[in-house]
C-alpha cells in the first residue's frame, strides 16, 4: 500500500533510549530519585482487578482535579506530553496549516507537525537563550499559524517566559489571530514554580500541558494531563483513544498526589544541587546556561562529543545537544541527587586533569621531505639558478623565526642573492607543491594509527600548524576526528615561537597543561612561551647540532620518531 508522503519523508525521532541501565543517567532530566516511596507501596498493594479490568479514570481525575483546583471537565488525561501533543495536532492542525514555535526546543513539536504535513515556523531563541518575544508576534502576524506552542520553561536551553510576557501574547493572539490556539508546555513547571493555568479563565484558545514523568519520578508509566476550557476538553476528549494511560499509572498518580511533600522536597533538593554545578562548572571555565528546570546546558566546545563518550565509558550519561539549532558543543546534564552530582563532578575534574597532546604537523605527523622541503630546494633554484641542500634548509629552520617554509625559501633565496618579492615566493611554492608538479602527493603519515586511536581516547589531541586551513585538511583525511582541535595559518598568522597557535588550542580543549611535539626550536620556544612542555623530534641520523638546539632552548624530551609518543607518558 501507498504510504502518505509526509510519513515517508518524515526524521524519526531517535533518543538514545537502550544500554542505560546501570548508569548515572543525566541524560533524559529524569527523577533519578524515583517517586515517592507511597508509590512503591500502592503498586505492591495493587488487586488483581486493576491489572485484569481496563482503567477506571475517576480516581484519579479526582486527585489531579484536587491537584490543580480546577473541576474534572477541565482535563483530559494522556499518554505523557507526547501523546498530549500528538491528540492536540490531530485535532487543531490540518495538512499545510502552519505551526509557530521557538528553537531550539523539544523535537517532537516539529516531529507532529511533519507528520501530519504541515509548515513549520521556528524562531531562534536570542543568544541569551532568552524567548524571542518580539519575533514570535512578529512571526504570528505574518503567517496566522493554527498552532503557537511554548514550552515554559524550555528544553533543552531550561530558560522560559514571564507569566507577564505570556498573558501578553496570549492577548496579543486574541486580537491578531484568534484561531490560533496557544499551547504551553509546562512539562518542567515544578522546578521554576510557574503555573499558567490562571489563563484559562481570561483567554478561550490556551492549552496547558503537564506530566508526572519529571519532577514526579513517573517517567516509565506515561501519564499526564492536558488542561483547559471544558469546550476545549470536550473536543479533545472526542478524538482521544478510550484508555490513553494503564491502570497502574493512575494508581501511581493518586499515591504521589497524597505525598506532594515528596516532590517539594526533591525540587529543593535540585535547586540547591544546580547552585552547586553551575558554580563549579563555572569555576572550572566552562559556559553554562542556568535555566529554570531540573538541567543545564554545558558548553564543552570543541571537546564535547569526547566528554561525552569520556563519561559514558565511566557509566555517566550526559546529552550531546550539537545537533540542535544554536546548539553546537553544548550538553546537557541532569541536576539530581549530591551523590550522583558528586561522581558526575569527579569524573569531570578527573578527565580534564588529564594532558593533552598538541602536535606540530610537518615533519612531526606528516613527512614532508618529498614535499614542502622539496618546494623550498625548487624556489630556491627557480629565483637563483643556483641549487641549495635539506642541510641548508635544517640551518635556517635552527634560527628563531624561521618556522615558516615560505619564509626559509624566502631567506634561502636572498642568502643565493635572488631577489624576488615574498609574494612572488610564496605564489611560486604554492604551485610546485600544489599543483605542478603537485609535490603534496609525495607526502605520508607518521604517526602509527593503532596508537593514535589509543591516545585519542584517554588524552585531548590538537594540531598547531603553519599549514593553511584546506592544506592541513587534505594531509589529515581519515584522521580528522582524532583531533579535537586544528589551529592553522588561517587561524592564527603569527608563526612560532611566538605561542598564540598552542594557547588557542589549549583554550580550545579545556586544557591548563600538555605537551607540544615539534622538530624545530620555534616548536620548543613555542610551548615554553605557553607553559607546557616541549616534547622535540630530532629526523635524520646522528643529528647532534639539533638535539643541542633543541635541548638549549628548554625541550623536556628528544624523540627520534613520533610512534614514541606514548613513552612521554611513563615519565
Amino acid at each position: 500500500m501507498a504510504v502518505r508522503q509526509a510519513i515517508e519523508q518524515l526524521r524519526p525521532y531517535k533518543p538514545p533510549i537502550s544500554g542505560r541501565k546501570g548508569h548515572v543517567r543525566l541524560d533524559f532530566n529524569e527523577n533519578t530519585n524515583g517517586p515517592s516511596p507511597v508509590v512503591l507501596d500502592a503498586l505492591k498493594s495493587l488487586d488483581v482487578t486493576e491489572l485484569s479490568g481496563y482503567p477506571d479514570y475517576t480516581d484519579v481525575l479526582e486527585k489531579i482535579a484536587q491537584y490543580r483546583k480546577c473541576a474534572i471537565e477541565n482535563l483530559v488525561l494522556t499518554g505523557g506530553i507526547d501523546n498530549a501533543l500528538e491528540l492536540i495536532y490531530n485535532v487543531y492542525v490540518n495538512p499545510e496549516d502552519t505551526v509557530v514555535f521557538a528553537v531550539p526546543t523539544f523535537s517532537m513539536y516539529e516531529f507532529y507537525a511533519d507528520r501530519i504535513g504541515a509548515k513549520v515556523v521556528k524562531v531562534p531563541y536570542r543568544n541569551d537563550f532568552s524567548y524571542p518575544f518580539d519575533e514570535v508576534m512578529d512571526a504570528i502576524t505574518t503567517t496566522a499559524p493554527s498552532l503557537l506552542i511554548v514550552a515554559n520553561p524550555n528544553n533543552p536551553t531550561g530558560t522560559g517566559i514571564s507569566l507577564e510576557e505570556l498573558e501578553k501574547l496570549c492577548k496579543f493572539i486574541s486580537d491578531k489571530s484568534p484561531d490560533t490556539m496557544v499551547v504551553v508546555d509546562e512539562a518542567y513547571a515544578e522546578f521554576n514554580g510557574i503555573d499558567s493555568s490562571f489563563l484559562l479563565n481570561k483567554v478561550r484558545n490556551l492549552l496547558v500541558l503537564r506530566t508526572f514523568s519529571k519532577a514526579f519520578g513517573l517517567a516509565g508509566l506515561r501519564i499526564g494531563f492536558i488542561q483547559g476550557n471544558s469546550s476545549q476538553i470536550s473536543v479533545l476528549k472526542k478524538a482521544s483513544s478510550p484508555y490513553p494511560v494503564n491502570s497502574l499509572a493512575c494508581v501511581a498518580v493518586c499515591a504521589a498526589l497524597d505525598d506532594v511533600q515528596y516532590v517539594e522536597n526533591y525540587v529543593r533538593e535540585v535547586r540547591a544541587q544546580k547552585q552547586r554545578l553551575v558554580n563549579e562548572l563555572t569555576q572550572m571555565g566552562m559556559p553554562v546556561v542556568d535555566g529554570q528546570a531540573n538541567f543545564i546546558l554545558v558548553k564543552f566546545g570543541k571537546i564535547n562529543g569526547w566528554i561525552v563518550k569520556r563519561l559514558q565509558e565511566r557509566g555517566i550519561l550526559i546529552r550531546d545537544r550539537s545537533s540542535d539549532e544554536m546548539l553546537e558543543g553544548y550538553s546537557r546534564v541532569t541536576v539530581s541527587s549530591e551523590r550522583e552530582m558528586d561522581r558526575f563532578l569527579t569524573q569531570i575534574k578527573k578527565i580534564l586533569a588529564k594532558p593533552a597532546f598538541l602536535f606540530d604537523m610537518d615533519g612531526v605527523l606528516v613527512d614532508v621531505s618529498e614535499s614542502y622541503y622539496k618546494a623550498i630546494l625548487m624556489c630556491v633554484e627557480k629565483f637563483t639558478r643556483d641549487k641549495a641542500s635539506v642541510k641548508d634548509v635544517e640551518q635556517i629552520k635552527r634560527i628563531p623565526g624561521f618556522n615558516n617554509d615560505w619564509k626559509v625559501a624566502y631567506e634561502l633565496i636572498k642568502q643565493k642573492g635572488g631577489s624576488p618579492t615574498y609574494e612572488q615566493v610564496v605564489e611560486t611554492f604554492q604551485e610546485f607543491y600544489l599543483h605542478n608538479p603537485g609535490l603534496i602527493k609525495n607526502e605520508k603519515w607518521l604517526l602509527d594509527p593503532k596508537i593514535l586511536e589509543r591516545l585519542s581516547k584517554e588524552y585531548r589531541l590538537g594540531i598547531v600548524t603553519g599549514r593553511p586551513s584546506a592544506e592541513a585538511e587534505l594531509a589529515l583525511q581519515g584522521k580528522r576526528q582524532f583531533f579535537l582541535s586544528v589551529v592553522t595559518w588561517d587561524d592564527v598568522q603569527n608563526d612560532k615561537p611566538d605561542p598564540a597557535g598552542i594557547n588557542l588550542a589549549l583554550s580550545e580543549l579545556m586544557a591548563d597543561n600538555g605537551y607540544y611535539i615539534g622538530d624545530t626550536v620555534n616548536d620548543i620556544l613555542a610551548a615554553r612561551n605557553a607553559g607546557i612542555i616541549p616534547i622535540g623530534i630530532v629526523k635524520g641520523e646522528g643529528d647532534s647540532l639539533t638535539t643541542d638546539v633543541m635541548c638549549k632552548a628548554g625541550a623536556a624530551r628528544i624523540l627520534e620518531t613520533i610512534n614514541e609518543v606514548e613513552s612521554v607518558l611513563n615519565e
